[in-house]
């Protein structure tokens, strides 16, 4: 009976996770709908930081609504909820010190990599998009508010919660590229592909490994935040690169050193107690998981009007 009860409770998840990202899509666009009319009508500018941190507060505020009225409408038919993968408070100290050396090596392996794609992509035509930096310290505690701890909260339950957990059925390989790649579909940055998506492999392993989402949460945040701590107090790092035969070798050698170096770390992290395998029950193509497939493809549409500018 305890068998049956925990396949119903993976297919729930499951299903869950497989249209989960739809929802995601289809409130972006309902999101940038509503900041646009609220531009529009009251004459304010995105480019502006302090009105660009309050669009990015509401969009987030909208996830967390849509995602929260899902499931308490699922609770009120009598329904299992989806739930997130383990979200328990217990913290080792030796996974506290791996995770924050781990946010440091994701971002001294993978950052030249990632500039070196943006530079190939700016040969090829693409105009980067433009943000808006803090430039003095109300601004800079704001970033780290609707940069730093509003994506890692909001971002970790969804992508390494929901979804990865929901996919697991279909093998851990699949869940985590099904996570990692919709986690780069949704910042729809062509120029954070890469990064992103070697970023939510990380964060995935991390969340396998742990059981516990909230070091996901804690990497994810300290990523964020030294990256906004730098350009505040340094400006951006990458300004003068150059390439040439060197630069390129040191670029690749860093690549692939810190991916080893980052694998390492995620197989001596320690599991919090005993947790049962999850059996591999479900096809990866198959339709109970059209809702991912139409998700990526809705996603992959509005990244390329990303790219095209």
């Amino acid at each position: 009976m305890a068998d049956e009860t925990q396949m119903v409770k993976l297919k729930i998840d499951h299903k869950f996770a497989a249209y989960a990202f739809m929802i995601v899509i289809f409130c972006s666009i309902f999101s940038l709908l509503v900041i646009g009319a609220l531009v529009k009508s009251s004459g304010a500018d995105l480019k502006d930081f302090w009105e660009s941190s309050v669009a990015s507060i509401i969009r987030y505020a909208m996830f967390f609504a849509v995602f929260f009225i899902v499931c308490r409408q699922l609770r009120f038919r009598g329904r299992e909820i989806p739930r997130a993968v383990d979200l328990n408070t217990k913290i080792s100290w030796w996974n506290l010190g791996l995770v924050i050396f781990a946010a440091w090596l994701v971002l001294v392996s993978f950052m030249l990599l990632g500039q070196g794609v943006v530079d190939i992509m700016v040969y090829l035509g693409y105009k980067p998009q433009s943000g808006t930096a803090p430039d003095n310290i109300p601004q800079y505690i704001m970033a780290i508010f609707t940069l730093c701890l509003l994506p890692a909260v909001i971002e970790e339950l969804l992508f390494r919660g929901f979804i990865l957990k929901g996919f697991l059925p279909a093998g851990k390989t699949a869940a985590v590229i099904a996570s990692a790649l919709l986690f780069t579909l949704f910042h729809l940055n062509p120029e954070q592909t890469v990064y992103q998506f070697l970023l939510g492999v990380i964060l995935a392993l991390v969340a396998l490994k742990t059981g516990n989402i909230l070091y996901c949460m804690i990497l994810h945040f300290l990523n964020n935040f030294i990256v906004v701590t730098t350009y505040t107090f340094f400006g951006d790092p990458m300004i003068n690169l150059t390439w040439n035969p060197l630069s390129v070798c040191v670029c690749i050698g860093l690549a692939l050193l810190g991916a080893a170096m980052i694998l390492g770390v995620c197989r001596i992290l320690k599991q919090h107690g005993d947790r049962a395998e999850v059996p591999k029950t479900v096809k990866f193509f198959t339709f109970d998981n059209i809702g991912f497939f139409v998700s990526v493809a809705l996603g992959t549409c509005i990244w390329m009007l990303a790219l095209l500018g």
